[in-house]
This record gives structure tokens, C-alpha cells and sequence, in this order.
């Protein structure tokens, strides 16, 4: 026989049945090739797998987590079958620990995500929901339980032992505090059979009448460990058989519809076959529906329309070869149809008015007043001879009033001393002589035009004088140079 592989003799349960975990072995052994799992078997005298076998995969884990309210037609059971090993053998036996009064009493809660509900038509995100919790409480023997054993047991008190198996080894986790321990905040977690043997330790030292053992499962996180599936509760059968028979049919129930709904799709289905379009399309490019009125204008028909155009035929108001003259079908108070357009060419733009609608529009807003001068003139018109007295009586002469004397306008400066002229006033307007800066400034041409664009430092620089100065130079000329410009453009 050839030599052990690492980790020790796989178990015969895996040997058995093999996988791509041996979760029999402690620790547990997992494989990620056939190579290794033909290995092992080899190893231990049994044959190779053949090269087209594949090993029972890993468990998946449902898309809806678990919910009690599913679980409600599991029979409940009184006594929690375990699995152990014998002498030699790798075997599961099955082993009873009794529920009864002469454990301890344990409080036993179970925490889970309700599943989310499936008929709503929002593709957004649903916040997420609040966990529910349910406590259950019975007694059990501590003292002859294993880890494994105890887990069962306290399940076994919500009727979820036939749902969950602990682990040979490890899990599932499980929070467990007691009387005197500290409370939930401060609560280890059990995950394997040593912590299991320490907190049982403690909880055996004190006295069982008065200490209470507090133990919480979380079922979102125990998908792992489910080895039956949930059950379907009668009335999910019974709407599960109902869909499936809907599907099936593909039928429309008419059970469903009102008489009026019904009366509607007859219509419709009339309308639709008398107004064809070659020219104008529906909306998911079908072939479209439209209305042709006496002068070839074209209205499209929707679903909305064709709905309010055989609601008015019910109520008699119209007939599938006139559509109803109402502003909700052709948004038009006169009757005028709101034409279809291409799709693609004027989007969502109003349709453009003709000449001839332009002028009625005129028309009609010019109309009333032009009536009301006519009976204004026609109300003040007398006889030229009565209008006109034979002596005019004496009036007092107006008085004219007296005109402000026109500002004169100086002409704007000649070409070549735009620079001398604008120092001159501005020591006229602000009372700064800065004729010492005017050889400086005309040998670097800058003229009062571009002044205000020389960089502040720069400027004061050129003329040797501080930045109020300048500054104050530099508005001056701004002003200066734009009243310049618009006395040339007038021609003074």
C-alpha cells in the first residue's frame, strides 16, 4: 500500500462518496484537481476515478434566505438525532439526547432577513430590511450533550433540526451567555468543540436552577449548513399551481376585464383596421395607425387615442369614421387636427403655421381695433362750419419755456497730439501735472488709447510717479480716449 497521503486516511465516508471536500476529516481536506482526489484513493487501495466522473460540488446557497414562515410543515421533534463516530468505523450512528426537564433551561433565539417581496414593478434598489427575531426557550442536558449534540437540540426547540446539521467540527457559530456572564455585548462565540467545552465548563460550575443559558443563531449565515430545503406552505402551493397554469395558457381571462373595457378592445381593434398607415410608423417601429382627414392631413393614433376615440363611439358622441372633436383628442378647440410628423425630422417642436393661418391670426387681432377707431371718429366728427365759431374767443398766449443753452462741444484733438491734449486735461479735470512723464510716454508711444492696458508697475515705472497716480492716469485716459473716439466717429 502506498504511503499515507497528508493529513491522515480519508474517511470512508468520502471514500464512499467522493467530493471535492472530505469535511469527515479533521481538519477537513479540500481538492481542487481530480489528480489529488485520485491520489488519496489510490493511496489507501481504492481504484482511480475515471477521467469524465465529476465529484459532488460544493453546495450552493439559495437565492431567499430562510424564513420560519416556510418552515411551519416541518413536524416538530422531540429529540435531536446526531451523528457520531464508533471504534473503527467512520459510520454516522444516530444518537438521542432526550429534551426534558433535568437540563438546563435554555433561551434559545433565532435571527433572519425576511425574503423580499417578488410582485413589485420598481427595478430600484429596496432598502434594505430589519432582521427578525424569534426566542423559543426549553431545557437541555449540558452535562452528556456534545457540540454538535447541543446544537441539534437547541434547534431542534424552533422544529429546525430536520433543516440545519452542525458541523463534525465546526459550525455553525452560535452566540452563548448566561446568568452572570456579562450580558449578549460581551458573549462569546461558539464555533468548534474546544470553545464549546470551555463555555459548558463554566456554565456547569453554577447552579442550574438559577442560571439561565441565552443562545442566538444567525440563520443568514447558516446556508451552509441546510441540508433539506424549505418547505412550501399550502397557500404558496396554491399560487405556485395558479401561475403555473397562466403560464401555460397564455390566454387572456375576460373574467378580468369590465364590459366597458371589453366593449373598448372591440372598438379599438375595429379602429385599427380601418385607419392603416404606410406612411407614419408606431411607436416601437410598427406599422402605425392614423387618421386621414378630407384635405390628406394625417393624425396619429395611439394607444391613448384610440382609447378616448372608442370611448366616445360607446357613448355615442362619435363613429369610427369621424374621431370625437374634443380638445383632449386633437388639442385644438376649432377642430383642427394636430397632424402626425415623421419621426426624426421636427421632434418636439410645434408644427410651424401656414400663410394663410398667419393672416387669419392678424386679421383677428387687428379687427377690434380698427372697429373701435372707426366708432371713435365717426362719434367725433361735426360739421366743419359748427366746428369753427365765427369770432374766436380771447386767449391768454402760452408762455415758452426757457431752453438750458447747448453745452458747446470742444473738437476732438488733431492726430499726433492725442497724448499732449489728454495731459492738459487731465491736469484741468483732477489738478495733477504729470507733463514731466510726456517725453518718457512718447518715446515708448504709449498713447492715452492704450494706457489703461500697461501693467500698473510698469507704468509707474515709465512716468516716476506713485501707483495712485497712476492708477487715477489710467482711468483718466480710459474715459479720455473713449470720448475721443465717439467725437470721431460723429465727425468733430
Amino acid at each position: 500500500m502506498a504511503e499515507l497521503p497528508v493529513g491522515g486516511r480519508p474517511s470512508e465516508l468520502w471514500l464512499q462518496n467522493p467530493a471535492w471536500i472530505d469535511g469527515a476529516r479533521n481538519p477537513p481536506r479540500i481538492y481542487s484537481l481530480l489528480e489529488e482526489i485520485n491520489a488519496d484513493r489510490v493511496a489507501v487501495g481504492y481504484p482511480p476515478l475515471l477521467p469524465g466522473f465529476v465529484p459532488v460540488p460544493f453546495p450552493g446557497v439559495p437565492p431567499i434566505p430562510h424564513s420560519t414562515a416556510d418552515t411551519a410543515l416541518v413536524p416538530p421533534s422531540q429529540s435531536v438525532k446526531t451523528t457520531g463516530a464508533e471504534k473503527g468505523s467512520d459510520e454516522p450512528v444516530e444518537r438521542r439526547i432526550a429534551i426534558d426537564g433535568a437540563g438546563h433551561l435554555i433561551s434559545v433565539a433565532v435571527t433572519y432577513t425576511p425574503p423580499s417581496s417578488t410582485n413589485t414593478r420598481s427595478t430600484r434598489t429596496a432598502a434594505k430590511k430589519a432582521k427578525e427575531k424569534h426566542v423559543k426557550s426549553d431545557h437541555i442536558r449540558l452535562d452528556i450533550a456534545s457540540r454538535a449534540e447541543f446544537i441539534q437540540a437547541a434547534l431542534a426547540i424552533h422544529e429546525l433540526d430536520e433543516q440545519y446539521r452542525a458541523g463534525a467540527h465546526s459550525g455553525p457559530a452560535m452566540k452563548v451567555w448566561w446568568t452572570g456572564s456579562g450580558g449578549k455585548s460581551d458573549a462569546p462565540t461558539i464555533d468548534n468543540d474546544h470553545d464549546f467545552e470551555v463555555t459548558r465548563t463554566e456554565i456547569m460550575k453554577r447552579n442550574k436552577t438559577s442560571t439561565k443559558v441565552n443562545i442566538e443563531f444567525d440563520l443568514d449565515g447558516m446556508e451552509g449548513y441546510r441540508v433539506r430545503k424549505r418547505v412550501m406552505s399550502p397557500s404558496s402551493a396554491r399560487a405556485h399551481k395558479l401561475i403555473l397554469s397562466g403560464i401555460r395558457s397564455r390566454g387572456p381571462r375576460l373574467d378580468l376585464f369590465s364590459e366597458e373595457e371589453q366593449l373598448d378592445g372591440t372598438m379599438i381593434l375595429q379602429l385599427k383596421a380601418k385607419w392603416p398607415c404606410a406612411r407614419h410608423q408606431g411607436e416601437h417601429g410598427e406599422p402605425g395607425h392614423c387618421y386621414v382627414d378630407a384635405s390628406g392631413e394625417h393624425l396619429g393614433l395611439n394607444s391613448r387615442k384610440l382609447k378616448l376615440w372608442a370611448a366616445a363611439i360607446r357613448a355615442a358622441d362619435a363613429t369610427k369614421h369621424h374621431p370625437p372633436n374634443t380638445v383632449e383628442f386633437d388639442c385644438l378647440r376649432d377642430g383642427r387636427l394636430n397632424t402626425a410628423k415623421a419621426r426624426g425630422r421636427t421632434g418636439p417642436n410645434p408644427p410651424a403655421a401656414s400663410s394663410s393661418d398667419m393672416s387669419s391670426l392678424v386679421m383677428a387681432a387687428l379687427l377690434p381695433l380698427i372697429t373701435n377707431q372707426l366708432t371713435a371718429a365717426a362719434q367725433g366728427a361735426v360739421p366743419l362750419a359748427a366746428a369753427q365759431p365765427a369770432v374766436s374767443a380771447p386767449s391768454t398766449p402760452r408762455r415758452r419755456q426757457a431752453q438750458p443753452p447747448a453745452v458747446p462741444v470742444s473738437p476732438s484733438p488733431a492726430v499726433g497730439t492725442e497724448l499732449h491734449t489728454c495731459i492738459g486735461d487731465f491736469l484741468k479735470a483732477k489738478g495733477i501735472d504729470v507733463s514731466d512723464a510726456e517725453p518718457a510716454l512718447a518715446d515708448l508711444e504709449l498713447t492715452p488709447d492704450i494706457v489703461n492696458e500697461v501693467p500698473i508697475a510698469r507704468l509707474c515705472d515709465v512716468m516716476s510717479c506713485v501707483e495712485g497716480r497712476g492708477r487715477k492716469f489710467q482711468v483718466f485716459c480710459r474715459d479720455w480716449a473713449a470720448r475721443v473716439e465717439d467725437k470721431r466717429q460723429r465727425g468733430l
